[in-house]
């Protein structure tokens, strides 16, 4: 829950009010519970190609989270799994390689709000000091 001070300025208030709205909208999408990658040498392949297992753990949704595809032309193919307004496969192959993806639920973004030095704009104040940036 993010929590408005009424210290703030109306730049503050606002930055805050869309922080709450984001926090409320992301609040709604289920999370991620992992998945899983697996690429074997061609090496250790009986083909001598490598192999690549992907799964990321991706439960069944309505509408559906994917959109599968294959586009192919004489000089060019590609199949894949494409996620709604990402112009390029997130799963997928092409005649030279493969690619997959593996997701987890994590806390990966935290934002700060740093206080400028007011005599010396390249400075933030850390803890108990000006540090330079």
């Amino acid at each position: 829950q993010i929590k408005v001070s009424k210290q703030h300025n109306d730049t503050d208030l606002e930055l805050a009010t869309f922080f709450a709205e984001m926090e409320n909208v992301l609040s709604r999408i289920p999370p991620f519970f992992g998945s899983n990658s697996w690429v074997i040498s061609g090496s250790h392949s009986k083909s001598g190609k490598v192999i690549l297992a992907n799964d990321p753990h991706i439960g069944f949704a309505a509408p559906s989270t994917w959109y599968e595809a294959h586009m192919k032309t004489p000089d060019w193919e590609l199949y894949g799994h494409h996620l709604a307004g990402i112009p390029f496969a997130i799963l997928g192959h092409n005649r030279r390689m493969a690619w997959g993806v593996t997701m987890l639920q994590n806390d990966d973004l935290d934002y700060f709000r740093e206080r400028t030095n007011p005599a010396n704009p390249d400075q933030v104040w850390f803890r108990d000091h000006w540090e330079d940036l």
